[in-house]
């Protein structure tokens, strides 16, 4: 989904930030449309001066409805579908900045533990992620069985073993939600320290694992996202 200001006249030479939204589980793309108010929260945003706007891209992230927490796997290669062959379908198909400046990401639920992993796996193509409410960040034994498998593909470990890398990582919950408890936002973000990997937390007081919740958290991880990605730019 491109921005107005995309389709703006004038605007014909000028390459726009990418922001791609990652569903939770079970879920789809339209999931972010039908209860998450996207473009519309964006556009709401970009009025106001509190975002830039973006090119929203918004992938299906379980491919035959299999959850392999976007973990390339022996059977499925969805982080390499997510870090590599979407980015290359959207900046043949719009006006892209390059990456990873221009590109970040944003989830919820299981979305957004793929939104935190994501960048620590793939420095080179995104800059950021924005985790609202992710699941269990060490790993969840019920998506990969493969103790070592799930292990390399927790943001915890990345974070843990990657030595300054250009990434910002935003984490959201709040002080109610038994599914992504504020104490695994701590952990996370002292695990972090020394890592060079930027950190910034948000524990609500209130709020269930529902999008009531995560849309009240869009000004908090648009805006942040509007401060680690570049402006769209002209040339």
């Amino acid at each position: 989904m491109d921005s107005p200001e995309y389709s703006a006249p004038g605007a014909d030479r000028t390459r726009f930030p990418v922001l791609t939204l990652l569903h939770g589980y079970p879920g789809t793309p339209r999931t972010w449309i039908d209860l998450g108010d996207m473009p519309g929260a964006l556009t709401q945003m970009v009025e106001l001066g509190a975002a830039h706007p973006f090119i929203l891209v918004i992938p299906e992230i379980y491919p035959g409805g299999v959850n392999t927490g976007c973990s390339n796997t022996p059977q499925r290669k969805i982080a390499d579908w997510l870090a590599r062959d979407v980015p290359d379908l959207v900046s043949r198909n719009f006006r892209t900045l390059p990456s990873p400046a221009g590109w970040g990401l944003m989830g919820v639920s299981t979305g957004a533990f793929c939104a935190a992993k994501l960048p620590l796996q793939y420095p080179k193509v995104f800059r950021a992620g924005a985790a609202l409410d992710p699941d269990p960040l060490t790993g969840d034994p019920g998506v990969l069985t493969d103790p070592v498998l799930r292990e390399r593909n927790s943001p915890m470990w990345l974070v843990e073993h990657t030595k300054k890398a250009d990434v910002g990582l935003f984490l959201a919950t709040s002080a109610q939600d038994k599914d992504s408890p504020p104490q695994q936002l701590e952990a996370f973000a002292k695990a972090a320290a020394g890592s060079g990997v930027r950190v910034k937390t948000l524990v609500r007081p209130v709020g269930g694992h529902n999008f009531q919740t995560w849309t009240g958290m869009y000004p908090d991880a648009l805006g942040w996202l509007s401060t680690e990605l570049s402006p769209p730019s002209a040339g």
